[in-house]
């Protein structure tokens, strides 16, 4: 089981999701160097993970080092979704999208 708490930032080598979520299950994980199979899809090959903890905002600050300067990393949780929100109930895909961080000033 991992600990409570990251261990870090590092510089995993490139997983794919299934593998991703096994090595970090019930946790966010930061994607940095995603490899998607197209522009349009959610789905990856691979991606590096930068940060990962049971937070979300933790992972993103434990990944801030590693990601200063990026403009586009993923924040994502390996679990099971918790809770459906009224509008975002869909099938869980089977890599995640996407999400955009602006720039530190």
């Amino acid at each position: 089981m991992p600990p409570t708490h990251g261990a870090g930032p590092s510089a995993d080598r490139a997983m794919t999701w299934p593998e991703i979520c096994q090595r970090y299950p019930d946790r966010w994980v930061v994607l940095l160097d995603t490899d998607w199979i197209d522009d349009h899809g959610v789905e990856f090959r691979t991606a590096r993970v930068v940060g990962h903890h049971v937070r979300r905002a933790t992972a993103l600050a434990e990944a801030q080092p590693l990601t200063w300067g990026v403009r586009r990393v993923g924040c994502f949780f390996t679990g099971r979704k918790r809770a459906t929100l009224p509008g975002f109930a869909a099938p869980r895909p089977p890599a995640p999208p996407t999400v955009t961080i602006p720039p530190s000033s």
